[in-house]
């Protein structure tokens, strides 16, 4: 009799469970096959906000009504009423529940299980995006390492016809002798340009006086159309000579867009934000095409008449060997900004 007691009660037990389950937990049946297929989904993702906007669907779509998802290294503070924010603390990747205290047990229970999952393929895309990011750049110094024997070769070949054929010029007239006199520069510059994308960069920081630098650099242009506002006691870890690069090459780009313009004016601006000083080179001229704004910074993209299309690309090399970055900017009056910034923090 016991047996059968025994046995009957253990065929009973799944289903009571389950029963309990639905009356404790309404509506929290999670299935292998629908874990299975939110895996399959989020782990589709190959950026953060891709990964963000996925969890996003499938959790309200389960749900029923809105829950936004934020995924990032960084926290990020929801803005719907409920949310999920999954992010990297100190001991790894966690997630947080935003506005769930009037929830049902069951809705909370499956947002539980699905942050669980979530934090698990946010691991695993971290880890994805970072080999990734190795990876690109061991190409691009490979790249680059190629570029720079390239670059090296022609500069040694070049060099030699380029000074026979500046020599051959000085019989000739006046006006012809000017055109091979630009034609020679313009091809300098471009070997110039080549050799120093392509190079290594030695960064050796110093504590500099960003007013005096900037003086330095105003020396070598003539006129009043440079305008400075950068307090004298300013000061950043920089490269001086590698500086200097930076600042004739955007001066250099913003002098060519005013040619020819009347009432031409360039800014240079500095403030200090938080850990970094922003410096804004502004001129007034007509700005950025829309369609060269995307690839301004790539190499051999040029918007002017005669350039290399380096001199960006050179900015950036230098903007990220010292930990900081360029962009394009905005700034009211000015047609267009380069704004860069440089870790106080070496």
């Amino acid at each position: 009799m016991s047996l059968a007691m025994l046995t009957l009660a253990s065929v009973l037990q799944k289903p009571a469970t389950d029963l309990a389950a639905r009356l404790i937990y309404p509506g929290s049946r999670i299935d292998s096959s629908l874990l299975k297929r939110w895996q399959a989904e989020l782990e589709a993702a190959t950026q953060w906000r891709e990964l963000g906007s996925i969890a996003t669907r499938l959790l309200s779509s389960h749900a029923g009504h809105p829950i936004e998802v934020s995924v990032s290294p960084s926290f990020i503070q929801t803005v719907l009423p409920t949310g999920l924010v999954s992010y990297r603390a100190e001991q790894g990747w966690t997630y947080d529940l935003k506005g769930w205290d009037t929830a049902e047990p069951g809705v909370v229970r499956m947002a539980e299980v699905f942050g669980t999952l979530l934090v698990a393929v946010a691991g695993r895309l971290e880890q994805a995006l970072s080999i990734a990011g190795r990876e690109t750049e061991m190409l691009k110094e490979r790249h680059l390492a190629e570029l720079g024997r390239l670059s090296a070769t022609v500069a040694h070949e070049m060099r030699n016809p380029l000074n026979i054929i500046s020599m051959a010029s000085a019989s000739c007239d006046n006006e012809t002798k000017k055109e091979i006199s630009e034609q020679l520069d313009r091809a300098g510059r471009l070997i110039n340009d080549l050799l120093a994308y392509s190079g290594k960069l030695q960064i050796e920081k110093k504590t500099l006086s960003l007013k005096e630098e900037i003086d330095y650099i105003l020396a070598h242009y003539p006129g009043n159309t440079i305008q400075v506002d950068v307090a004298p006691a300013t000061t950043l870890p920089a490269d001086s000579h590698r500086l200097h690069q930076v600042f004739f090459n955007l001066l250099d780009n913003a002098f060519a867009a005013l040619k020819g313009r009347d009432g031409g004016r360039i800014l240079i601006n500095a403030e200090q934000k938080e850990d970094k000083i922003k410096i804004s080179v502004c001129d007034n001229g007509p700005g950025i095409p829309e369609n060269m704004r995307e690839e301004i910074f790539q190499p051999f993209i040029s918007g002017r008449i005669g350039g290399t299309g380096l001199g960006l690309a050179i900015v950036r090399r230098i903007m990220q060997a010292h930990g900081g970055r360029v962009e394009l900017g905005k700034m009211d009056g000015w047609g267009c900004c380069f704004d860069l910034y440089f870790p106080v923090q070496s």
